[in-house]
């Protein structure tokens, strides 16, 4: 009887010891929810560019409850600045929203203007927080003709 109830004992430790690990990983896996993203982009001294636009939407195409978007750098030989747009979304098989894609969604949209007569390397960063905690970063790498 004592054997039995040991193994049972080691059984039960050995499964929230199982568990444990699990919610170890899980905690730190923070890929589903912390992203970042690297992007080249190109642009014409002294011309307004959109370089890119920001939303959030659930499975079923409706937006998520909110979404903050910031420039968290901003450009050295230029101007950047967010505005409201609409857009059509862009994502990728096998991604569930992807029938979303033929919908006008609102967005924030990254315009960037770089300074009359530069030529050279730019960067701009741009951070964005939505209702269910997940952040994201777009690094632009920006080459300016």
């Amino acid at each position: 009887m004592k054997k039995i109830i040991l193994a049972a004992a080691l059984l039960t430790l050995a499964s929230v010891v199982s568990n444990a690990q699990q919610v170890v990983d899980n905690t730190q896996n923070t890929n589903a929810f912390n992203r970042e993203y690297t992007s080249q982009r190109f642009a014409i001294s002294g011309r307004k560019s959109v370089l890119g636009y920001f939303y959030g939407l659930k499975p079923d195409c409706a937006p998520v409850e909110w979404m903050e978007v910031k420039i968290a750098q901003a450009p050295e030989n230029g101007e950047a600045k967010l505005v409201d747009a609409n857009t059509l979304p862009t994502y990728p098989a096998p991604n569930p929203r992807v029938k979303c894609n033929d919908r006008s969604v609102q967005s924030r949209a990254l315009e960037y203007t770089p300074t009359k007569g530069y030529v050279g390397a730019d960067y701009i960063e741009v951070e964005s927080i939505d209702s269910s905690g997940g952040r994201s970063v777009y690094k632009l790498d920006i080459t300016v003709k």
